[in-house]
């Protein structure tokens, strides 16, 4: 994975973990989309980061037709990416 590409998954993971703490409720692809990139497109590019997020255990997806899915998956170890001291 390239770096921007890693740097967007970490953004991802955090951005989830602050979402679901502040509201209690999972945020969108259309939310973190907007988080990403400031607008709400962009859902293919999107798409393939939360496949890779869930393929390495980090994430989870229920029903792929709820708008909803995306879980943290707790206890969370460090990603491959993470940079070290955070």
């Amino acid at each position: 994975m390239r770096q921007k590409g890693k740097e967007n998954c970490q953004k991802i993971i955090e951005y989830v973990k602050q979402y679901n703490k502040e509201k209690r409720y999972p945020p969108t692809l259309h939310d973190i989309s907007e988080m990403l990139w400031g607008h709400r497109e962009g859902a293919g590019n999107l798409e393939s980061y939360i496949t890779e997020l869930v393929k390495q255990g980090f994430l989870s997806r229920g029903d792929k037709w709820s708008i909803r899915t995306i879980q943290l998956v707790m206890p969370q170890p460090r990603p491959y990416f993470w940079k070290a001291g955070e």
